[in-house]
């Protein structure tokens, strides 16, 4: 473990105040929390192990899986700073809190750590209102989540792989002449891992992409030409739920007494407690 710098507490802030994470929870999360630092290559957790720390990326990049019960895995989300790591998990048959996914560093990385017991503790002295206005955050979400996964269901291979590489260059990307620039440019295996196919396939893809103009190589990067040139539908997914905040925001918000749900999730913080 390594003391996080001014610097690195301003970073996680700025982070955590991109998704809109209400001010009252980010001091009580720069405050308990502890930085992990992970060489590359790292195991942060297992799948099935205990649910009883959470992590955000400050600085680094981190492979989520699922680990599938044949020994393959699905790669679910790249991690870059800012996002939440462990936050899927589930009750086993013994009660106990165990996460349902597997995380990895991809290179190295620093973590903020904090755990269950802080976060319930810091929940439960919040005001109502904000205790609400988390909850409906939460709920858009999974939400949005959801919904990318269903659509997700119903692409073609390449519809995928076109959708991945938007969502890598909405978070990598560099505004370059002919196009976007790939800062960051996964392998073939990642790329395979994240649509649900094999290698050869995204290789085929990638070449006909190239071939049709659509993405060009420099160097060991990939650039997206005229912006990559994919529209439609796959282009109205976004991979960061979170990134837009709610004050503020055209969308149209469901209002909700707070008296109707401070009973209920005091009741919930309780049982967590147990």
């Amino acid at each position: 473990m390594e003391k996080m710098g001014v610097d690195e507490h301003q970073d996680l802030r700025a982070q955590l105040q991109h998704r809109a994470v209400p001010a009252e929870v980010i001091d009580g999360l720069i405050k308990y929390h502890t930085p992990v630092t992970y060489g590359p290559d790292s195991l942060v957790f297992r799948q099935d192990s205990a649910a009883d720390i959470l992590f955000w990326v400050v600085k680094g990049m981190v492979r989520i899986y699922y680990p599938q019960p044949d020994g393959s895995r699905i790669l679910v989300h790249l991690a870059s700073p800012g996002d939440v790591l462990g936050g899927v998990d589930g009750l086993d048959e013994h009660g106990q809190w165990t996460r349902r996914l597997e995380a990895q560093t991809m290179t190295k990385c620093v973590l903020a750590m904090v755990t269950r017991q802080q976060i319930l503790k810091l929940v439960s002295e919040i005001e109502q209102s904000t205790l609400i206005e988390v909850l409906q955050r939460m709920n858009a979400m999974w939400s949005s989540w959801l919904v990318h996964y269903v659509n997700f269901l119903g692409l073609s291979c390449r519809e995928r792989i076109e959708l991945v590489l938007r969502q890598i260059a909405r978070r990598f990307g560099v505004k370059d002449k002919e196009g976007i620039l790939l800062t960051f440019t996964p392998l073939h295996s990642d790329l395979a891992e994240m649509i649900g196919s094999s290698r050869p396939m995204v290789s085929r893809l990638i070449a006909m992409m190239v071939e049709e103009g659509v993405l060009a190589r420099r160097g060991k990067q990939y650039v997206l030409l005229n912006d990559g040139g994919l529209t439609g539908r796959v282009t109205k997914l976004s991979a960061r739920p979170l990134a837009q905040p709610i004050n503020g925001s055209s969308e149209r918000k469901i209002r909700i007494k707070p008296a109707a749900l401070a009973k209920p999730l005091r009741s919930r913080l309780h049982d967590l407690r147990e």
